[in-house]
């Protein structure tokens, strides 16, 4: 029984190393990457490998192939150009039929009945002169080639983009033109000539004049940010909303076979009423606002909401909403909807999109601002409250009584009854416990719900200090040491 059992370890940890092993293929990429990194770091680029394994290439004859974009020679009305075969050296005819027998097994050329042709030249490699690199003199065609003008990277801007990076790796393109398809119309032009016959390209080669420039295209197009995929009625919308304090953001998607694939983005600023309404009434007001600014793709088909507020469910099942609560559940009842909770971590594009600053509008700033320059109200030092607009004289008056009374008051209490005190009081325990964790100032949108006393004292965050666990003003710093003495 016992040695059975050793023997399923044993089984058991043989399948869990080999599960755990880099693809073949990629064993000599991973032992030479991981020499800097740590251990941590290795199973992450492992992990990686094992994930992207199929986007690396098994042998040097494997070719991908994309259809995002198709080279094109613009020649005009031109008439075609004929060219002879060139002599090559005996020596290095055999090497020029064995890379032609190679491209038409991988499928890269085929043969032509073009009219027109161009001649080979073998030519040395740089860095192994004994061997050679198959080319093709395209130099007349090129000629009467209209040339693309599309800018290509200075060497300079991409070293300077480099800068700050910590970790730099080289990604080398199995032939990177062979995996961009020719346009059926110009593969004619791409024909070449050998003592075997005459073949043209199915695919980009080497040597066009405008090759270097649509590569360029094509590099912009898989580096781009993600491009927007057309609705397909046939598929079910998921509509993904969420409201911060100043906005709200909605993601319009739908699931393909190669994952969720985003249809359109909505987003709005809160006015100044709507910042006022309460977290769940903002939730209920981002999933009414998407679903009417997405009408014409949702209205009349069952599409999904998700949402990381929970609270929204039981709202829509509420017996007796009233006032808007009401008209906005009834407009929702023509729609055939049925909402989903999702984690926040995972709720990461409408949050984004409700966090995102309104560039183009200035009332953010202008009431960050007002805020933020808000006169200091005396009153707060030891509780905050609203001050009436009275006339300048009695007001100076009535302060000067209220820090009177204050500072009797502190007199009267021991430090252990202030420090109960404050932190039982609303509005400083908020304010406390930040400085007592050594907390940065905090940012608008992070108290802009709290009460208007912690605004107030938010905007004298430089002044407020923390003495032996009491929170207190530099005003008030030279009275709490002569209190503690």
């Amino acid at each position: 029984m016992e040695n059975t059992e050793r023997t399923n370890r044993k089984v058991f940890k043989i399948k869990e190393s080999k599960a755990d092993e880099v693809p073949e293929h990629l064993v000599t990429l991973f032992e030479n990457s991981i020499s800097n990194l740590t251990e941590e770091q290795g199973l992450q680029m492992k992990g990686v490998l094992k994930r992207q394994a199929d986007a690396f290439a098994n042998s040097k004859n494997e070719l991908g192939s994309t259809d995002l974009i198709k080279h094109k020679i613009n020649t005009g009305d031109a008439t075609p150009i004929k060219q002879n075969p060139r002599r090559l050296p005996l020596a290095k005819q055999e090497v020029a039929d064995r890379e032609v027998q190679r491209m038409l097994d991988i499928g890269v050329i085929e043969p032509s009945i073009s009219p027109w042709s161009s001649p080979i030249v073998l030519v040395p490699k740089k860095n192994d002169p004994t061997s050679v690199r198959f080319c093709i003199d395209y130099r007349r065609l090129n000629n009467l080639t209209k040339k693309d003008c599309f800018p290509l990277p200075r060497i300079e801007d991409c070293l300077d983009a480099l800068r700050g990076a910590k970790f730099y790796s080289t990604i080398d393109l199995q032939s990177g033109y062979w995996q961009v398809q020719m346009d059926p119309a110009d593969k004619e032009k791409t024909a070449f000539v050998t003592k075997r016959g005459l073949f043209q390209f199915r695919c980009m080669p080497f040597g066009l004049c405008n090759a270097g420039a649509c590569f360029e295209r094509l590099m912009e197009c898989v580096l781009a940010a993600p491009i927007l995929s057309y609705p397909d009625m046939n598929k079910k919308f998921i509509l993904d909303t969420d409201a911060s304090g100043f906005g709200l953001g909605a993601v319009l998607s739908q699931v393909h076979e190669n994952g969720e694939r985003v249809v359109a983005y909505y987003s709005k600023s809160f006015s100044k009423t709507e910042r006022q309404y309460c977290v769940t009434r903002r939730e209920l007001l981002a999933i009414v606002a998407s679903i009417k600014h997405f009408h014409h793709y949702v209205y009349g088909t069952s599409f999904l909401v998700r949402t990381y507020h929970g609270a929204l469910r039981w709202l829509l099942n509420f017996k007796n909403p009233e006032g808007q609560t009401a008209r906005w559940l009834e407009f929702l009842s023509s729609y055939n909807f049925e909402i989903q909770h999702r984690a926040g971590r995972q709720h990461g594009n409408a949050d984004g999109l409700s966090r995102r600053p309104c560039t183009q509008c200035t009332h953010c700033t202008r009431q960050e601002t007002k805020e933020s320059n808000a006169e200091e109200d005396p009153s707060c030092y030891l509780r905050a409250v609203k001050t009436a607009k009275l006339d300048s004289k009695i007001r100076e008056e009535i302060e000067i009584e209220s820090t009177e009374q204050g500072a009797n008051w502190m007199q009267s209490k021991t430090t252990e009854e202030i420090l109960a005190a404050q932190q039982q009081d609303d509005t400083i325990a908020v304010i406390l416990k930040l400085k007592l964790e050594n907390q940065p100032k905090p940012k608008w949108e992070d108290i802009s719900l709290e009460s208007k006393q912690v605004k107030t004292y938010w905007a004298q965050w430089d002044r407020l200090k923390v003495i032996n666990g009491l929170y207190i003003e530099n005003g008030f710093q030279t009275f709490m040491e002569m209190s503690n003495n």
